[in-house]
């Protein structure tokens, strides 16, 4: 055990911790709320703070669905068809949510969706995920091994697929 312990144990030194869906409209009292989302913030704004302290890398997977309705995930389709403003480009809920940091930060829909890693300040960016894994035709995986990234921290709240949406 002691041997295999060396490559499995986390180093933190060259580590990035990633957030995952902690956006806006998944808020507690927001059209697509994930419960516990808005419970969480706290504890993973103090996570992003230390790694901010230590000027590490933080790394910030978002959905964005387009006006058109063209990326929308299957599941959700009909309920966008239908009206549902969730997670859409240029609305104030695709946002991330503002409890994880200490100034305002805007999203560049246009950038994310066309696979451009957004730069929110020294070691911290937005990546849009166009499905529900962050590593899924992504810029992601490239992004960190650039950076000789070999732990990763994840973050945030899971997108539920099963939730339905009260409209």
């Amino acid at each position: 055990m002691k041997r295999l312990k060396k490559y499995i144990e986390p180093n933190f030194r060259s580590s990035a911790v990633i957030t995952i869906d902690t956006q806006c409209d998944t808020l507690e009292g927001q059209p697509f709320e994930i419960p516990g989302t808005s419970a969480a913030l706290p504890n993973i704004k103090m996570i992003l703070d230390a790694y901010r302290q230590n000027r590490m890398l933080i790394v910030h997977i978002v959905r964005i669905y387009k006006k058109d309705g063209s990326n929308v995930d299957l599941c959700r389709k009909e309920a966008v068809e239908n009206g549902a403003e969730i997670l859409l480009e240029g609305s104030s809920g695709f946002e991330l949510a503002t409890g994880m940091f200490h100034n305002n930060v805007n999203l560049d829909s246009g950038l994310l969706l066309s696979g451009g890693i957004q730069e929110i300040s020294n070691n911290e960016v937005a990546i849009y995920k166009p499905r529900w894994g962050a590593f899924y035709n992504t810029p992601l995986e490239s992004y960190l091994n650039k950076l000789s990234v070999d732990t990763l921290v994840f973050v945030g709240c899971n997108f539920p697929n099963y939730q339905n949406i009260n409209l």
